[in-house]
């Protein structure tokens, strides 16, 4: 079972770098983009805790700040202090 569990992280972390990957290669910002950030389980927020933040950026620059948006960047204030081997910037 051990041995399946390890096998099952192991492809689910490469399927996550994918789409980390995508995500920050991606030129334009969208809803979906936005919808993926606030998904607790989609990507491991701790381990790219820089997508978010350039993420949130872009947001920024585009003049697309909304009510969800200042809620995303409150969630990404707190978590960069708890994210393990993150540096707060």
């Amino acid at each position: 079972m051990d041995q399946l569990r390890g096998v099952y992280v192991k492809e689910l972390e490469k399927q996550q770098g994918k789409i980390t990957d995508i995500l920050k290669q991606a030129p334009a910002l969208s809803l979906a983009l936005l919808n993926i950030l606030q998904d607790q389980n989609l990507i491991d927020k701790d381990k790219n805790i820089d997508l978010l933040s350039q993420s949130l950026v872009k947001f920024k620059r585009a003049g697309r700040i909304t009510i969800t948006l200042q809620s995303l960047q409150t969630w990404s204030r707190k978590l960069k202090v708890t994210a393990i081997g993150q540096t707060c910037s």
